[in-house]
């Protein structure tokens, strides 16, 4: 074994090299299989965390949008009482309850 790997001083210096094929490479192989697993479960674990920030983020659009569905509601119950509120009607029987009325044309001044 030494023999193959020894260097013969004959006036220069020869070199034998042996050529080791890739199935030999035990080593390299394991490496390689180290390497794709691990960046196999990054890939994994990278997707699940994108999975729960997703559905964190559809549930706060989900409670965004019922709370602006209940605001449009109250917003149209709110318009619904104004009318009513400012109905020219109601506003002098309101007044005539308290002992006001209506000016006279020569009480308006207009500026």
């Amino acid at each position: 074994m030494i023999r193959d790997y020894s260097c013969v001083f004959d006036g220069e210096q020869r070199v034998k090299i042996r050529a080791v094929s890739f199935r030999d490479h035990r080593m390299l192989r394991k490496v390689l299989g180290i390497v794709l697993t691990c960046a196999l479960l990054i890939g994994l674990i990278s997707c699940l965390i994108f999975g729960v920030f997703i559905r964190s983020g559809l549930k706060e659009l989900e409670t965004k949008q019922s709370v602006k569905l209940n605001l449009i509601k109250d917003q149209q119950r709110l318009y619904e009482q104004r009318s009513v509120l400012l109905d020219r009607g109601k506003i002098e029987l309101a007044a005539a309850n308290l002992g006001l009325y209506s000016p006279e044309k020569k009480q308006v001044h207009h500026l």
